[in-house]
């Protein structure tokens, strides 16, 4: 039996030759300089073995000392050997080698066919480094060779034994291991094409990270015919080459990406190369999904109806801006577009927001501000004005912030009346009541305003639509597929255009609060609201229930629509396979000390995730796509408009694939 020296420990250097004198066993003492790996010390077995001397082992290389025999392909010793060396260095592990057929010359100075069992440990660094590694051999020649004395004959079959057990060791520690492992054998073609491969050997997990079954021994177009072809060329010129490589790649065949290192098993003669891979399709499907929702922020901002701005990195570079921001700077694009923040607009500089914008994308903390004075050019010469605005950090995947996300709001205007109306507040209280006079004609004008503003953009969306409508029926005949679905799309468009007006305008009416109160009975708003989604309540086959309800104090209208929008809901989120049910019950309740009517709209539908309860009340939020579920995103934001119009609260609860349940909380 070999005794095998440890590797839980450094040898320390001024001792390699007395301590592997000392040692029993046929070890030597290898240097991980790839690919000389230079003999540093020898125990004397390992002389006996190997017949050589000290002096013409110490300092030369492994396969200096020991020159394989390319005179005869049968002896394989020198490329496994050195194999073993780069596998044990690289993957930090022991490796022990089948039996090896590595020639070395006799005491005549001629090769000798010498068979081995050989095993190599790694030795580590204080830092877990491989620096070092011990190669054990014992030379089995006579033991293979040797059929006539039956203890011989036991040896050989306690060397196979041997052989097994670092088999079954090898294999553990690739089936160990949460990546993907396979030992793949080229196939080329008569012109030394690589055309295709097959799986000599395969860890536990490679099904898992490849999603092929029962592939050992199987050839890659068997399992895959249509792989594309740059597989074979990548692992072809591995195997030709003997070089390793790594790289990230994706096969549409198996619709799968893949991290890949690519290893020569045994120098540029083997077919054979060694693959240690991981799937890393969910990585690329987020890379995708943050670079569509990046997408998606860029198509936000230039749409929205005030000023908003992205700046990236320490310069604050506008990357992307809308035409209310440009308005706002009183720039043209072209002249701020990816310009350092106060370069593009040096006059917004030594004002302070240049401290402020550190701060924000240092701390990660946004920061906001109501009627803050700036100097920017106005109509050709430097104005102070007056902004609301925020700044908000922007993240990266990693969590890094790599940018702020700007919004603002010109209030000149509003802070210029303001100031007026206090420096003259006191002198003249009756100036003041004819100002806040005008201020609600204003109020009536406005709301005149945004009727006829509502009819002058739906008219054209409705022309539209009909001229659509009109010019696909008269081309019916003619238009190909890809032109019906065109003018489909436009048709919906419009569709929703008309939509999102009509939502915008009542939006705007149930921000004006009526001038009186009065007394609403909630049951007949009810009827009123089933009365008007009977269509949808039959088509649903959705069942109402309906309690007793209070009568409150409010503002009728508004109240109604404030039930229309959460009925209607509760219909339109409705599970495919089962049928509504949409409770409306009320109870008085004490909240915070205080008297309250309850009023809960209850449902079975998809619900959603407890996260985007508070997000779901913002304008033009969406938790699902056109496509799944129509709607402009402005419904919820007017039920939180009406519930603060009447000093009340709203809750909801909810939980995907279970329902939802909405809670009003009106003053008793």
């Amino acid at each position: 039996m070999i005794q095998e020296p440890s590797t839980e420990f450094q040898i320390p250097e001024p001792y390699y030759t007395n301590l592997f004198e000392a040692l029993p066993g046929s070890c030597i003492l290898l240097q991980t300089d790839a690919p000389r790996y230079t003999i540093l010390a020898t125990t004397p077995e390992y002389l006996v073995q190997t017949g050589r001397t000290k002096e013409q082992l110490i300092g030369k290389g492994m396969f200096e000392a020991f020159p394989p025999n390319s005179a005869n392909p049968a002896d394989t010793g020198g490329n496994d050997v050195s194999a073993s060396f780069d596998l044990v260095r690289l993957q930090k592990e022991p490796h022990q080698l089948p039996i090896q057929r590595y020639d070395v010359t006799d005491s005549d100075g001629q090769l000798a066919e010498t068979y081995w069992s050989a095993v190599n440990k790694p030795v580590f660094s204080a830092e877990g480094e491989v620096i070092y590694i011990v190669h054990t051999a014992e030379n089995i020649t006579d033991l293979l060779k040797s059929e006539r004395r039956e203890e011989e004959h036991q040896a050989l079959q306690q060397a196979h034994k041997k052989i097994i057990e670092s088999e079954a060791k090898y294999r553990s520690l690739f089936q160990s291991m949460d990546q993907g492992y396979c030992l793949i054998e080229m196939i080329f073609d008569e012109n030394n094409n690589p055309v295709d491969y097959r799986f000599i050997e395969i860890n536990a997990v490679f099904e898992q990270q490849t999603g092929l079954q029962n592939a050992l021994g199987k050839t890659a177009r068997e399992l895959i015919p249509n792989l594309e072809p740059h597989w074979f060329k990548l692992y072809g010129d591995v195997a030709r080459t003997g070089q390793s490589i790594r790289f990230e790649e994706g096969s549409e065949a198996m619709n799968r990406w893949f991290d890949v290192f690519v290893y020569p098993l045994a120098g540029k003669e083997s077919r054979r190369v060694m693959l240690l891979f991981r799937d890393v399709t969910e990585q690329k499907k987020a890379e995708a999904a943050l670079k569509l929702s990046a997408q998606n922020l860029r198509n936000t901002i230039i749409q929205a109806p005030f000023a908003m701005c992205i700046f990236r990195g320490a310069d604050f570079v506008i990357e992307v801006a809308n035409d209310s921001m440009f308005e706002f700077w009183g720039k043209k694009a072209e002249d701020v577009m990816n310009k350092p923040l106060f370069i593009g607009i040096p006059e917004a500089k030594s004002q302070g927001y240049e401290e402020l914008m550190t701060t924000v994308m240092q701390t990660g903390v946004p920061f906001s501000a109501k009627e803050l004075k700036v100097t920017l050019p106005r109509e050709g010469i430097v104005q102070d004005v007056y902004i609301n605005f925020s700044y908000t950090p922007l993240r990266e995947g990693d969590g890094q912030i790599s940018g702020i996300l700007a919004v603002a709001i010109d209030v000149t205007e509003q802070v210029l009346a303001h100031q007026k109306i206090e420096e003259v507040v006191a002198e003249r209280t009756a100036e003041l009541a004819k100002t806040n006079k005008e201020l609600k004609r204003s109020n009536q004008n406005l709301e005149e305003f945004a009727h006829a503003a509502s009819h002058d953009l739906k008219e054209p969306v409705r022309k539209i639509h009909f001229f659509t409508q009109q010019l696909r029926e008269q081309l019916a005949s003619r238009l190909n597929e890809n032109e019906v679905r065109t003018f489909s799309r436009v048709e919906n468009a419009t569709q929703r255009m008309g939509n999102l007006i009509d939502d915008l305008l009542l939006y705007s009416h149930v921000s004006q609060r009526p001038h009186e109160r009065e007394k609403v009975d909630l049951n007949e708003k009810v009827q009123r609201v089933l009365e008007d989604l009977d269509l949808d309540i039959e088509e649903k086959g959705a069942k109402i229930i309906v309690g007793k309800l209070p009568v409150v104090i409010g503002y009728r209208r508004q109240l109604q629509q404030l039930l229309q929008n959460l009925i209607s809901n509760a219909i339109k989120y409705s599970k495919v396979d089962e049928l509504p049910i949409i409770e409306i019950l009320a109870e008085e309740v004490e909240k915070d000390s205080k008297a309250y009517h309850l009023i809960a709209v209850k449902d079975n539908g998809i619900g959603f995730a407890s996260e985007y309860s508070e997000k779901i009340f913002q304008m033009f939020t969406r938790l699902h796509g056109k496509a799944e579920y129509s709607g402009t995103g402005v419904g919820l934001s007017i039920v939180k408009k009406v519930v603060e119009n009447h000093d009340g609260l709203i809750e909801v609860e909810s939980q995907p694939g279970v329902g939802s349940a909405f809670k009003i909380y009106l003053p008793a």
